[in-house]
């Protein structure tokens, strides 16, 4: 066999290794963000791989288990961008309470205030011709 013929082959068969290792990785990113459950048969299923492929690539393997990991504690069907962090979840907490803290501090200013007010008020009302007292 000719070298050139033998480059190409050689050629082919990395472009299709290639071609078949994004498959693979494109399929985990959609499977991560649909939330949907990862397993190396679904994997193999939806990238058009064998099973055997993927448990010769080592890294792939490493990839399923992590998501698997990441979506064991989550109802399936959760997509990646409506999952809640651990900070989001914490602000969801410290937001009203800190909201709650303000309030408070406006209230008992307003508090101390109204009294003066009412002072004020009724001295204009003492003072200020045509003003009747209530």
């Amino acid at each position: 066999m000719p070298d050139s013929a033998v480059q190409a082959l050689r050629r082919a068969a990395t472009d299709r290794a290639r071609n078949t290792r994004r498959k693979v990785e494109k399929v985990l990113r959609t499977l991560d963000a649909s939330g949907e459950p990862v397993t190396i048969s679904s994997v193999a299923h939806k990238a058009g791989v064998s099973r055997t492929y993927l448990y010769g690539q080592p890294d792939l393997l490493e990839a399923i288990e992590k998501l698997r990991e990441i979506n064991s504690g989550l109802p399936h069907g959760v997509p990646r961008r409506q999952r809640a962090t651990e900070a989001s979840l914490l602000q969801r907490i410290e937001a009203p309470t800190a909201r709650k803290k303000q309030l408070r501090a406006e209230n008992a200013d307003l508090r101390r205030d109204l009294p003066v007010s009412h002072g004020l008020l009724r001295h204009a009302r003492l003072t200020t011709p045509g003003m009747e007292p209530r």
